[in-house]
């Protein structure tokens, strides 16, 4: 399969990566989301990371769109 290609498969995301992902849509920084979570700021960019793979998008705009169900 092509790595442009997005997979059938359901995309899984684990309750930290749900909040932050929210977190994101809703316009905090990394250390506001740290703040309120509890977390390292190193922790949120990791999280993000992972959002961005999993989702395949590239940018906290993209990744606002995918959380509002209005992304690719």
């Amino acid at each position: 399969m092509s790595s442009s290609r997005v997979s059938s498969r359901a995309i899984t995301l684990s309750a930290a990566e749900r909040e932050v992902a929210l977190l994101v849509a809703h316009g905090l920084s990394n250390a506001e989301i740290a703040r309120a979570r509890g977390v390292s700021p190193n922790t949120v960019a990791n999280q993000i990371a992972s959002l961005f793979r999993k989702l395949g998008v590239g940018s906290r705009l993209e990744l606002t769109r995918k959380v509002a169900g209005r992304g690719g």
